[in-house]
């Protein structure tokens, strides 16, 4: 019995795609989304790659829900994007916040304003 090159590339792509929702199904399980934060004055050698120093944060944006019939909404389901802020600071500009509601990112947003001790909210325009 011999297989031919059609059931060879079915196969292939099967298994690409088998391989793929695997990998999301194990990100969505065992992955955390994670940001630290450091205070002026923090001992060298504390600080983490992706560590945010407050002094150098400018602010933080929330980004509305993406449409669930969109691209954006269909990736944020399978837990591939939809993050629901935004951290800019002198340097780059960092998407954090992937599944949170409203009321959480909002809630997030009121806790690194105490922790860093200044307000960091921007609004952004509708039109």
């Amino acid at each position: 019995m011999t297989l031919s090159m059609g059931a060879l590339g079915t196969g292939a792509v099967i298994l690409v795609f088998v391989l793929l929702a695997s990998a999301v199904l194990f990100r969505n399980l065992f992955g955390k989304e994670e940001t630290v934060l450091i205070k002026d004055g923090t001992p060298a050698g504390t600080a983490t790659v992706s560590a945010i120093v407050c002094s150098d944060l400018i602010a933080i944006e929330p980004k509305p829900l993406p449409l669930p019939m969109a691209a954006d909404g269909k990736m944020a389901m399978l837990g591939l994007g939809g993050e629901r802020l935004i951290f800019y600071t002198s340097t780059k500009a960092c998407p954090f916040g992937i599944g949170l509601s409203d009321a959480a990112a909002m809630a997030a947003i009121e806790q690194i304003e105490q922790f860093c001790g200044r307000p960091l909210l921007r609004q952004t325009k509708v039109i």
